[in-house]
């Protein structure tokens, strides 16, 4: 039966994908919960915001500029949503208000918007290995499974989809899957918490 519920599992795996995150400068969407520390100083604004009312490029900015800073979700789905009143068919607006959703712990409302920011262009490897994030928690597995397979045909360079991937087979008792994601993953990044779930998990 499935353990929905193995929180020492969810830790190790927040702990080591986290640590992941700091071990690599990327400048894609980065994977949902992943352990990173987001700070909740106030974002401090020199220029008055209304001044740029109606303005797609400068909300798009700010949403990357609160993006990076790990701001309040809150600020996020603000941003968003203005754009969304501009322009409907933004992906990026999708994406980044799919980001906040998940990160406040709404994920269908999360996994809606991924799916829009997927209809609407946006398909890169994280925006599948991130959706794919959300439908695992929700118990959609072979959702999750189908999407995080999508992330790695996207880009078989990335490591997030291979070691998510591999902790939902252990879930779902795959172990010689996870073994081969985990292994596929240390290839890829040689971090020795993967190292050692192959020691501990894979004969």
């Amino acid at each position: 039966f499935l353990k929905v519920n193995d929180m020492s599992n969810i830790k190790k795996r927040t702990a080591l994908v986290g640590a992941l995150l700091s071990l690599i400068a990327t400048g894609q969407h980065f994977i949902m919960g992943t352990g990173a520390v987001f700070t909740s100083s106030a974002v401090i604004f020199l220029m008055p915001e209304k001044v740029y009312a109606g303005n797609e490029d400068f909300y798009l900015d700010k949403l990357d500029e609160l993006y990076m800073e790990g701001a309040d979700p809150n600020r996020l789905i603000f941003y968003a949503n203005e754009i969304l009143k501009i322009n409907p068919r933004s992906g990026d607006a999708y994406w980044y208000r799919a980001y906040a959703k998940v990160e406040k712990g709404q994920y269908d409302d999360g996994i809606a918007d991924y799916t829009k920011a997927i209809a609407l262009g946006v398909k890169d490897s994280m925006t599948f290995n991130n959706r794919a994030y959300a439908q695992e928690q929700i118990g959609d597995y072979n959702g999750a499974m189908s999407d995080y397979d999508s992330a790695i045909r996207k880009d078989r360079k990335n490591v997030y989809p291979y070691v998510n991937r591999a902790y939902l087979k252990q879930t779902l008792g795959d172990i010689e899957g996870a073994c081969f994601d985990w292994r596929k993953a240390f290839s890829l990044e040689p971090y020795e918490d993967l190292s050692e779930e192959i020691r501990n998990q894979c004969q």
